[in-house]
């Protein structure tokens, strides 16, 4: 089952991140158009959606911020965590995950996932059809250490943009900028500046945001362009990438209608390792929508979850 059918079928989805940059991914998610008023733009497009219904669906969104960053864990660490945040979304009834974290999704590849009880998608596929359907030669990513040495994005465009050529930077400065809700200030640009400079000099015509957080420091990185006199470089963003894989088609010139505030406050739960006030904050600057149901989960608790589905596995097999 492609992607577009899986999360057309799936009513209750999860999303994780080791902490806010998941929320540019689920940003792009709520912002899909409701399908009851898309008659007219369905005629006009032969790629028409299929039923999202994306209105209905429910979210669940796990930030693992006690743990956060994992740009720096080991794959071993990345994969325990993984586990360990899918089986809890497991048993609160998700139907499909989300990998908002490139790192994970870098390090805990689909071969890796098959052991995993639910259905689970990643950003880097989308991302590497944008490549292909804009023609880039040389594309920037920037991205968490972890990614960049793994070569994710790379691989993603090679398949669908073979003779493209990729140059993947680790950029570590800049997810503790998004975590202290300072994506706007001078710092952020100042932070950006060195990043920048090495993908322009490399003559790019395209740079990825290859980690979730980056989106929101996209003002700060506007301004840093600018001032390297490199304004026109385009930014590609994973998670607009998705949205437009789920939904068939561009979102270019799409007229996107915020959904009721109401309405997303009893379908979106949130659900932190970290501080619960701080998480609320960091929502709050980023969708800039007060969110109420947001709930704290230990490490501990995490941890005893996996445990206790391991020995009640070994139950199982001690039975039979």
């Amino acid at each position: 089952m492609n992607i577009k059918d899986s999360f057309a079928k799936a009513k209750r989805i999860g999303l994780f991140d080791s902490g806010l940059g998941g929320l540019s991914v689920l940003k792009q998610l709520l912002m899909l158009p409701d399908l009851n008023d898309m008659g007219d733009l369905c005629e006009k497009n032969q790629n028409s959606p299929s039923k999202l219904n994306s209105h209905k669906k429910e979210y669940v969104y796990f930030a693992d911020t006690a743990r956060c960053p994992y740009g720096g864990r080991s794959q071993g660490e990345i994969e325990q965590f993984v586990g360990q945040i899918v089986q809890w979304l497991a048993q609160n009834d998700v139907d499909l995950v989300i990998m908002a974290c490139n790192t994970s999704a870098a390090l805990v590849e689909p071969a890796r996932r098959t052991g995993f009880s639910l259905p689970m998608i990643d950003l880097l596929h989308s991302t590497g059809d944008i490549v292909q359907k804009n023609a880039y030669k040389r594309i920037g990513v920037m991205a968490t250490m972890a990614t960049a040495k793994t070569k994710a994005f790379s691989k993603a465009i090679e398949k669908k943009q073979p003779q493209a050529e990729v140059f993947e930077l680790a950029c570590p400065d800049l997810v503790p900028l998004v975590e202290s809700n300072k994506t706007k200030s001078r710092e952020a640009v100042e932070a950006l500046s060195p990043y920048a400079k090495e993908l322009i000099a490399h003559n790019v015509d395209a740079i990825i945001y290859g980690c979730t957080h980056f989106p929101f420091l996209h003002e700060s990185m506007r301004r840093c362009l600018t001032e390297l006199s490199a304004q026109h470089t385009e930014m590609i963003d994973p998670a607009v990438c998705l949205s437009e894989e789920l939904l068939g088609m561009s979102l270019t010139n799409m007229q996107m209608y915020p959904p009721d505030f109401a309405d997303l406050n009893n379908r979106c739960r949130f659900v932190t390792t970290g501080n619960i006030e701080t998480f609320r904050i960091g929502i709050n600057n980023n969708l800039g929508l007060p969110f109420t149901q947001i709930e704290h989960l230990s490490v501990g608790e995490l941890a005893v979850g996996e445990t206790n589905k391991s020995r009640n596995n070994s139950a199982s097999n001690i039975q039979l």
